[in-house]
């Protein structure tokens, strides 16, 4: 999945994800199973939005000495917005604390986006609710305070194309380097224009949408363009003053 979602939150859709006796070792013999279940929470982004889509591939590292980690990983299919995952691990009798590395990359690039670190108290042979994980966006762009948009409008007819450029500033108000500064391309509208994640859009039919541009390190910060599509552009002259008569010499006219 590639690309960055719109801020808006999104049905979330659970993957459960079963991983069953996943490294088993020796342990202690008051060792016993647990249930784990857990979901990441990516940061800048609500409950109900699911998975960024810059992140699809994940490593997750369960710790709990003596006994050997539980290593778990796992690809986000094709439309699937979140991801839930539920493992047996093996904790010490009664109560017990285990710890969960989380990591989140883009398998475009292999590059690690989010990473977080969570302890969660167990109890053997007791089921586990889901718990959550957060997730801190760790990749490029961090610095990021403001994005800017260009155009700010366009107008084409249906079949034109337009690309979308951006500038990004820091906090101090320098201007970054784009290829410093990940970013998302979202259409409001498909059926009007559809966008692909160079920024670059494609008129489709008559009718009006924004470009929204989002920066992927921080959720909040975005800009947007109006796109407008008609198969009848405007008229280059809409208006002559003076509108009729001979016109002397010396004579000032208006057109709009």
């Amino acid at each position: 999945m590639r690309g960055l979602r719109p801020a808006v939150s999104a049905a979330v859709v659970s993957a459960c994800l079963m991983a069953l006796g996943c490294l088993d070792a020796a342990s202690p013999s008051d060792g016993r199973r647990a249930d784990l279940a857990f979901y990441p929470v990516f940061e800048g982004y609500g409950p109900l939005d699911g998975t960024p889509s810059d992140v699809d591939s994940f490593r997750i590292t369960i710790s709990n000495p003596p006994f050997r980690d539980t290593v778990v990983v796992r690809v986000l299919t094709e439309g699937q917005d979140s991801i839930e995952l539920r493992v047996q691990v093996t904790v010490n009798a009664g109560s017990d604390t285990v710890t969960i590395s989380f990591q989140g990359y883009s398998s475009a690039t292999g590059m690690l986006l989010y990473s977080g670190t969570q302890s969660i108290e167990l109890r053997g042979g007791i089921p586990s609710p889901p718990r959550p994980v957060d997730a801190t966006y760790v990749g490029p762009g961090r610095g990021v305070r403001s994005i800017s948009i260009g155009p700010d409008q366009a107008a084409l007819r249906p079949g034109g194309t337009q690309q979308f450029t951006y500038a990004a500033f820091d906090t101090a108000g320098v201007e970054m380097p784009d290829d410093s500064v990940p970013v998302h391309f979202v259409s409001t509208n498909t059926s009007v224009v559809r966008v692909n994640s160079a920024g670059l859009a494609t008129a489709l039919a008559d009718g009006t949408a924004r470009i929204i541009i989002g920066s992927v390190a921080r959720n909040s910060i975005r800009d947007t363009a109006l796109f407008t599509v008609s198969a009848a552009p405007p008229p280059l002259v809409s208006s002559v003053s003076p509108a009729n008569g001979p016109l002397a010499g010396g004579t000032s006219v208006t057109i709009t």
